[in-house]
Parts: structure tokens; C-alpha cells; sequence
């Protein structure tokens, strides 16, 4: 058997993540120079929020065992695949350990994947001898539960807010989209589900960083960019991948 060589695609990282960190770096600027007066929150130690995230997701390739059609086939991937819009939504429960240290614990549903380029297609189903083009989109589905620390800087209404944790994710499927327009003017829209092996289970790493601002005593409201890594591989084909997400979470928090 062949030793594994692995070829790796940092690329499309470096757009998302620079965006990530200027926007933190805008948000830690506007809350350094925040000018509202000195607020504190009612002295509880529980919180329940809910969070919504658009987020932009893409994946990051591995080619486990290269050969000339592997190698190809990884290379056509590279040259036609980008990132696709997804989203996280989801509930949490916060515990106040310190005034400006918290852990949490949620579930969420969170869609990743990632789409490909307008590709030329010839299909003999339909239309009959039908020429066009095809866009693609995968879609991962997943059930996640974050397990998250926070730590909170400043005393004023708007304050900085960090953000790390782990979220185990369970795969409920994956499935592709397509999108087919023929030269012709017709149109058609598939669904179905790829038949690669893919693992249920992944681990994604979180951080953030942002802004939490009072808006009451017991009611605040979090914008935190953030990015999530999966730490784990979602298949065993010999090409192989590393789901990503990055994103603006807007969250609602009530002290209990």
C-alpha cells in the first residue's frame, strides 16, 4: 500500500479570516471607546439565550493517497469549488462563575458545506440531447452542542466579550443541490444525497470575539464574529476534507 501524502488547500482561509479579524478589531475599538455610563447587570448567575449566525462556509481539502487521477481530481476540485452561504441557529444556558467569566452549554442546528461553479454539462435525459450548465451545492446538516467559555472586559455598557469552546457535531445528512440552466432557457432544480462515506461525528473548534452591550438589567445583546474549525475528517475516500464556518452571531441573553 501506498504511504499517505498529504496535499493540503490553505487558500480560501485567508479571505473569510482576515474579514473575521478586522471586524473584531472594529468591535474592540468601538467598545474601548464606548461612552456610556458604568452598568450592572442584576447579580444572577443563570442566562438562557438564542443565537442566529449567517455564516460563509467552505471546506478545506486533503488528498490522503496521491495518484495521477487523484491528483487530478483534486486539482479540477481546487479550480471549482467555492465557498456557499449557511447558517447556525440554537439556544444556550449560561453559568456566571466570576462577574466576567461564564461557561455555556446550547444545541444548535448548523448547515455547512460548501458550492461549485457554473459547470459545463451534457445530459441525455433531459432535455433530449440538452446542453448547459450546472451549479452544485453540498450541504452538511448537523446538530452540534457547544460547550463554551466567555470572558468579559469593561464595566460599561458596551463591553468586549472572548470566546472559546468545543461543539461535537452529529451529522443528520448530507445533501447536494443542483442546479441545472440549459441553453435552451430551461431550468431545473435536484436534490439528492451523494453516496460518499461520511462520518457522523465531528468536532469543531470556536472563537470569537466581539461586543456585549446591556440593554437591562437582566437583558443583553451579543455581536460576536466567529469561526469554527472541524478538527476532524468528514470522510475516509481518499480524498478527504475539513468543514469550516465563519460568521456573525447575534445573540439574546436574559439573566435568570
Amino acid at each position: 500500500m501506498p504511504e499517505p501524502v498529504f496535499i493540503i488547500s490553505l487558500t480560501p482561509l485567508n479571505g473569510p479570516v482576515m474579514r473575521l479579524l478586522k471586524i473584531s478589531a472594529l468591535l474592540l475599538l468601538l467598545v474601548s471607546e464606548a461612552s456610556a455610563k458604568d452598568t450592572v447587570l442584576v447579580n444572577k448567575k443563570i442566562a438562557v439565550g438564542i443565537s442566529l449566525a449567517p455564516e460563509c462556509s467552505f471546506r478545506r481539502i486533503e488528498m490522503v493517497y496521491q495518484t495521477i487521477y487523484t491528483l487530478s481530481d483534486y486539482e479540477y476540485r481546487i479550480r471549482s469549488e467555492v465557498p456557499s452561504f449557511s447558517y447556525t441557529a440554537g439556544a444556550s444556558l449560561t453559568y456566571f462563575i466570576k462577574k466576567h467569566l461564564s461557561v455555556s452549554m446550547g444545541v444548535n442546528f448548523s448547515q455547512k458545506g460548501f458550492s461549485t461553479e457554473r459547470i459545463e454539462v451534457i445530459t441525455v435525459d433531459y432535455p433530449e440531447g440538452g446542453l448547459g450548465k450546472v451549479k452544485i451545492r453540498y450541504n452538511y446538516n448537523y446538530i452540534e452542542i457547544p460547550v463554551k467559555a466567555q470572558y468579559l472586559v469593561g464595566k460599561k455598557k458596551a463591553r468586549l466579550v472572548m470566546e472559546c469552546g468545543l461543539s461535537p457535531a452529529f451529522l443528520l445528512y448530507k445533501q447536494a443541490i443542483k442546479r441545472y440552466e440549459y441553453y435552451n432557457g430551461e431550468k431545473r432544480r435536484e436534490k439528492d444525497k451523494p453516496n460518499y462515506i461520511n462520518n457522523t461525528f465531528n468536532l469543531f473548534l470556536n472563537i470569537g470575539a466581539g461586543a456585549d452591550i446591556v440593554l437591562r438589567e437582566n437583558l443583553s445583546l451579543r455581536i460576536l464574529p466567529s469561526f469554527n474549525y472541524g478538527l476532524m475528517r468528514t470522510g475516509t475516500v481518499r480524498i478527504t476534507e475539513h468543514l469550516w464556518n465563519s460568521g456573525l452571531t447575534v445573540s439574546g441573553f436574559l439573566r435568570l
